[in-house]
């Protein structure tokens, strides 16, 4: 076993953290927000949803790109074919209870704040403390591009700067990140969120995204797609059309 602090991030960039009770996972183009239990509730812009394929995806297809038009008589196949442990296989699903009321969307994130004293000062050195952490998600990035000593200690007062300033804006961190990329590393997640919003949760613009929602079998698809199934392997539910 082991134990880690919120927010946690991992090797492949998934920013892990806790948010009023539930889990959250976010990456680029994909927000996952989880009871703990048996709620999952899946975000993405719209303009993203077409490059995800799963149990979620719209509109709905088998793995190897087949549209395929869900019903009552045929979602356990449609189901089958998107589990992941092959080995598994369930012939008949249990019915579910019926779903839960919709969610009410986060609240956006709070503005940046102006001035560059007490608290404020405080939050801008702790925003920006990641740059100059050896165990950070950033370290490998400037590590691998030789940026070390004083110009991370550069990188790190810019940063401060900008966030003191009242700026929305987060170039540093961008900056850090576009190493990673240099490097062929994994872009670190939460940056800048699918909203455009420095350090946000996704939520500023959550009106303009789809949702799959997923409740105890029940399923909800990015296209308002509705089908029950209760199946006991693991599942795709999202993922970039093409992976494994």
């Amino acid at each position: 076993s082991w134990l880690t602090s919120f927010p946690y991030t991992t090797a492949e960039g998934v920013v892990v953290s806790s948010t009023d009770g539930n889990i959250r996972l976010q990456r680029p183009g994909l927000d996952i927000v989880w009871s703990g239990e048996r709620s999952l509730e899946l975000y993405a812009a719209e303009d993203d949803v077409a490059s995800l394929c799963g149990l979620c995806s719209s509109p709905a297809a088998l793995p190897d790109g087949t549209p395929f038009a869900i019903t009552s008589s045929n979602r356990l196949e449609f189901a089958q074919a998107w589990t992941t442990d092959a080995s598994c296989n369930v012939s008949e699903p249990v019915p579910p209870p019926p779903p839960p009321p919709s969610p009410s969307p986060s609240p956006a994130p709070a503005p940046a704040p102006s001035g560059c004293t007490g608290a404020t000062l405080a939050a801008a050195t702790t925003y920006c403390a990641p740059l100059l952490d050896d165990q950070s998600a950033f370290d490998p990035c400037l590590a691998a591009n030789n940026v070390s000593g004083s110009d991370r200690a550069v990188l790190h007062d810019d940063c401060v700067h900008e966030r003191c300033s009242g700026s929305d804006e987060c170039s540093a961190l961008v900056a850090a990140n576009q190493l990673c990329e240099l490097a062929e590393l994994p872009a670190v997640a939460g940056v800048v969120d699918d909203c455009g919003v420095c350090g946000g949760d996704g939520s500023s613009c959550r009106g303009s995204q789809l949702t799959c929602h997923v409740y105890n079998g029940h399923f909800l698809t990015f296209q308002a797609s509705s089908f029950d199934y209760m199946g006991s392997c693991a599942y795709a539910l999202a993922a970039s059309c093409g992976s494994d």
